[in-house]
């Protein structure tokens, strides 16, 4: 579809999949990644359709797998409930094309116990009584959108666009797994050679619907096919002009025979076109596309993610388990922490009661690394980020990606005076900072806090010079800062060098023992570009927060950079930056996700952080 669109140069497409996002893809399609049930109103809201082109599904799997019970109804009926829930509050959507299956009609009418001479033409008038999972899901959906569309035919129209059994290059159509086992040098098993099929190419069912979608108002229901229907034998017969010594062994099954062919007539009708890929023509695509894919034969090892000092981390433990599980459902999120009582043991796919990460235990953390398949390590503890710095490369060398900044950068950063230092030799406005506080003039009101770490524990806030000087003797290394009046910020900042830059504004609206319970995203490009620039002065790799006050003239004054993923950095991710899955695509699967500079559309969101409530009937965690 994807490479259809290409050809319309004036559309603006927001294209949507759990897939990774396609390389080269056309300046004027934009890309989501992820599992659309998550989707929000504010993705659409931003973009504005006027047609929505809904193919999402899960097809079933041929080997009859009980999976495919819950795929059928996440992918297929909640999925398409979802989407077609948010869609319909648009007020610039003008037509909904969704992409139904043949298999809505009466099976009795193209399935027989015996071969058939020719097949069975089926209109849209055909009666209606599916039999499969995927029939009768498509049937569910197409009658929400009938009555959706009834209730909201003053906005838009719908078409239910009933596909008949398409095939394509990557796909898991009997085609396209044929011509990988052949490519493979494999033998293939064929089951009802005499069944007649109306196949239709990937890029002639993509040409239809965007010709349905873009050039046509006609609603209700239309069949998309070839109108010439093939046998199985004759897929096998060109399979053979283009493998000579190919090996088919034809069994017995216990499958009906089918013979269907679609009625086409309103097709040509509507859009005045026809498919135009001949089976031979589009086997020999479907072959040079699986010959150009690497690694034909080699099996890629799933590889997994340790999220260390993970405590009561939960929902970033989530989000990442989230994530991986739409990208690669193998990848496993493992919570590493010293205390084996945690509460993040509970939602994470494993646990490891790590030991402290110090160097003397560096041995035994890459020993476990390597037993438990880790690829990906995501430090969230200011107390470990000097060790994992400090062996980066260590574990480079091993094959385990660390993400984190380098030793220098993290000396910077857990030092606020150095921080301080750093950030006004270049320039940035960030509030001065002292160890000495009679370099401070005895007005006004002042913040006492440590030194290192984090800068939340032990404050003292609005204290004057005297409680200020009588408040540092409570800490271990007491700096002190002029007490800025103003609205406290978080910048949420990623960087991946030469890959990826993202930067999310959000204000720590109620604020926990340093961690904001309440939070609301919002955008000032200025602000932005400023810490951003920061953060590429400093060198960050990875994740980093920064924290600024907002005085009530809108200048931002910095305060800190903490060098790892904030508590509440799960915001900016659900806010649209889809960082957590570009983390995994680059850091675990060697994926491209660039270029730099494409920014993601940040939507102002309120992220309310509460507890929740987990029960489990195997005590064996």
């Amino acid at each position: 579809m994807l490479i259809k669109i290409a050809a319309y140069p004036e559309l603006q497409v927001l294209a949507a999949d759990k897939k990774s996002e396609p390389e080269s893809l056309a300046s004027n399609i934009e890309y989501w990644q992820g599992d659309l049930n998550d989707m929000t109103i504010n993705e659409l809201r931003g973009f504005a359709p006027t047609v929505f082109i809904h193919l999402a599904a899960t097809n079933e799997d041929l080997s009859g797998s009980l999976d495919f019970w819950d795929d059928n109804f996440d992918n297929n009926l909640k999925l398409s409930h979802h989407l077609i829930g948010l869609i319909k509050q648009l007020p610039s959507l003008k037509r909904i094309v969704f992409a139904s299956s043949y298999q809505i009609y009466n099976q009795d009418l193209y399935k027989f116990k015996s071969p058939q001479n020719k097949p069975h033409r089926l209109s849209e008038s055909t009666s209606i009584q599916p039999i499969s999972l995927i029939g009768l899901a498509k049937l569910i959906q197409e009658k929400e959108l009938d009555a959706v569309s009834h209730f909201y035919r003053d906005s838009f129209n719908s078409l239910s666009v009933r596909i008949f059994a398409g095939y394509g290059p990557g796909s898991l159509d009997i085609i396209s797994r044929w011509v990988r086992e052949l490519l493979l040098g494999e033998e293939i098993t064929v089951c009802a050679p005499e069944s007649i099929f109306d196949f239709i190419y990937a890029k002639d069912s993509a040409e239809g619907l965007l010709k349905l979608a873009l050039q046509s108002d006609c609603a209700g229901v239309i069949n998309l096919g070839s109108g010439q229907s093939r046998r199985v034998s004759d897929v096998v017969a060109t399979l053979q002009d283009y493998f000579p010594d190919m090996n088919a062994r034809f069994i017995e099954c216990d499958a009906l025979f089918e013979a269907s062919e679609a009625d086409v007539s309103r097709l040509a009708t509507e859009i005045d076109w026809v498919p135009e890929y001949s089976l031979k023509r589009a086997i020999g695509e479907i072959i040079a596309y699986e010959k150009s894919k690497p690694n034909l034969n080699s099996k890629i090892e799933t590889l997994n993610v340790l999220i260390t000092s993970s405590a009561k981390k939960t929902p970033l433990i989530r989000a990442i388990r989230g994530v991986c599980k739409t990208l690669d459902p193998g990848i496993k999120v493992i919570a590493g922490d010293t205390n084996k009582h945690v509460v993040s043991r509970y939602v994470a796919d494993h646990f490891w009661e790590m030991p402290i990460a110090e160097d003397s235990n560096l041995e035994q953390i890459i020993n476990y690394c390597h037993q438990a398949q880790i690829g990906l390590i995501v430090p969230t503890r200011d107390g470990e980020l000097e060790f994992w710095a400090r062996h980066k490369d260590e574990f480079a060398h091993q094959g385990i990606n660390v993400m984190i900044s380098s030793f220098k950068t993290i000396q910077i950063c857990l030092d606020k005076v150095k921080f301080y230092e750093f950030a006004k030799e270049f320039g940035f406005n960030t509030i001065y900072t002292t160890s000495d506080l009679s370099s401070l003039t005895s007005e006004g009101l002042f913040v006492v806090k440590e030194r290192y770490g984090s800068g939340a524990l032990n404050i003292g806030i609005r204290l004057d010079f005297e409680e200020a000087a009588q408040y540092s003797h409570k800490l271990m290394n007491p700096i002190f800062q002029p007490l800025i009046v103003g609205k406290e910020i978080s910048a949420d900042v990623w960087i991946f060098p030469d890959a990826f830059e993202s930067i999310v504004l959000r204000f720590r609206t109620v604020v926990v023992g340093g961690e904001s319970q309440v939070t609301q995203i919002f955008r000032n490009t200025i602000i932005e570009e400023s810490l951003l620039n920061l953060a590429k002065k400093l060198e960050i790799v990875g994740a980093a927060v920064i924290q600024a006050i907002i005085d009530e003239h809108g200048i931002a004054h910095i305060i800190e950079c903490n060098p790892r993923i904030g508590g509440a950095s799960t915001a900016s991710n659900a806010a649209g930056s889809n960082v957590f899955r570009k983390m995994i695509r680059h850091y675990l699967l060697g994926e491209s996700i660039g270029p730099i500079g494409k920014f993601e559309r940040i939507h102002e969101i309120l992220q309310v952080r509460t507890a929740v409530d987990e029960y489990f009937y195997d005590f064996d965690i």
